[in-house]
């Protein structure tokens, strides 16, 4: 009985050195993962504070050694874009998961952020976020976050899109008689030099006037199929329907807005056939 009995605790010992082998080798694994991903990784608990496990990314990024226990909203979400409400909801929904059943968290999945701007020192940085449920049986323990740096793909994007731009205006402008774009440009000035004039004196008197110059500046880039200018100054044309309604400072601002995107546009316009076309 004796042999046997030793035999027993010695293979269960055996047991325990494979599981505790086995272990171990898992989390070499998931360390090595956590050192070389590009996605800053990490957990929080009830009292949102960062938990040990955490990607080297993340370390690097936030140029700190130790971040465990600090409070995920002062140390990660603050240097986000992310609005006061966007970041108080985040939070609100998070910390309201834990301890209760997964569900509560999907039920509210939604209305979490899918994206985010970051400037984490003097860089600038998108992630595309994702968070999830670390669960002790039926119970939320932990929350999940991970931020996955999409910079250089929203950089290629951009770019890519910009290129684009640039090409369907170069088609724009290819196919009309070199007068007709020099004299469109004359007129524009002229009608952008007017409209900001009026819409810096900020009178109620004046908005009729101002939409009549956008109007006219609005049909004279249709005549030409010059569609990214007219939508612009359509868009401005709407600004200034809700400021007929509700004179506010705000609705001035946001004419402005709208009247600078039409000055940009113009101005890539004219930059495009100096340097593509020689007008």
């Amino acid at each position: 009985m004796l042999i046997s009995f030793d035999y027993e605790v010695s293979s269960a010992y055996q047991k325990v050195e494979v599981i505790r082998t086995k272990l171990q080798v898992q989390n070499t694994n998931i360390v090595a993962i956590l050192n070389n991903i590009s996605s800053a990784i990490f957990s929080v608990d009830g009292d949102g504070k960062i938990q040990s496990d955490y990607s080297l990314y993340l370390k690097n990024v936030l140029d700190n050694q130790n971040l465990e226990g600090m409070h995920h909203i002062e140390t990660i979400f603050h240097h986000s874009y992310l609005s006061v409400d966007e970041i108080q909801q985040l939070d609100a929904i998070l910390m309201s998961s834990i301890g209760e059943d997964p569900l509560s968290f999907y039920a509210n999945q939604e209305s979490l952020p899918k994206k985010a701007q970051f400037r984490l020192g003097s860089e600038e940085k998108v992630f595309e976020l994702d968070f999830d449920t670390i669960c002790n049986g039926d119970l939320v323990e932990k929350i999940l976050i991970n931020l996955h740096d999409v910079t250089d793909i929203v950089g290629l994007t951009e770019k890519s899109r910009k290129q684009e731009d640039t090409i369907n205006k170069i088609s724009q402008l290819a196919f009309l008689p070199r007068s007709k774009i020099l004299n469109f440009f004359k007129n524009a000035d002229i009608l952008l030099e007017n409209t900001l004039s009026h819409i810096q004196q900020r009178k109620v008197v004046l908005l009729d006037v101002i939409f009549m110059e956008l109007h006219t500046l609005k049909g004279l880039a249709r005549s030409l199929k010059l569609t990214g200018l007219s939508s612009f100054v359509h868009e401005a044309e709407m600004r200034l329907a809700h400021l007929k309604t509700q004179n506010t400072s705000q609705n001035w601002d946001a004419l402005n807005g709208a009247y600078t995107d039409i000055e940009e546009e113009k101005i890539q316009l004219e930059s495009i056939a100096n340097e593509y076309l020689g007008i």
